[in-house]
C-alpha cells in the first residue's frame, strides 16, 4: 500500500502541475492520505482530517475529479453526502483479492 501512497502524492503533484498556478498544499496532501486508507471518502471526512473548511474540501476533491484522479460514486451515499473513490485503489485492492484468493476458516 506504500506504493499507492507515492503514487497518489506523485500524481497529484503531477495534476497540480497541470496550471502552473497551483502547488501541493495541504487539503491536497490530506486527500493524498485519506485515499490511500479508505476506498471510499466524503468532504466532510476530508474537512476533519485536514482541519479545513467545507469549501475548500469540495474545491479540492473537485479539482481532483477533473484531473482524473477521483471519480464520484453516484450509487455510494454516506448520510446524504456523496462519495469519491480513487479508481487506482480500488483497482489495487480488487487485484489483491483476486490474488489471495477466496480463504475459509481452518484451511
Amino acid at each position: 500500500m506504500a506504493r499507492t501512497v507515492k503514487a497518489m502524492r506523485a500524481a497529484i503533484a503531477a495534476a497540480s502541475h497541470l496550471d502552473s498556478r497551483r502547488r501541493v498544499t495541504a487539503p491536497l496532501r490530506a486527500v493524498a492520505d485519506l485515499c490511500c486508507s479508505e476506498p471510499a471518502f466524503t468532504a466532510r471526512m476530508v474537512e476533519n482530517l485536514a482541519g479545513i473548511s467545507k469549501a475548500t474540501a469540495y474545491r479540492t476533491v473537485d479539482a481532483l475529479t477533473d484531473a482524473g484522479l477521483l471519480r464520484q460514486e453516484p450509487s455510494i451515499k454516506v448520510r446524504g453526502q456523496k462519495a469519491w473513490v480513487v479508481p487506482a485503489v480500488v483497482k489495487a485492492l480488487d487485484d489483491f483479492a483476486e490474488r489471495a484468493g477466496r480463504r475459509t476458516f481452518g484451511s
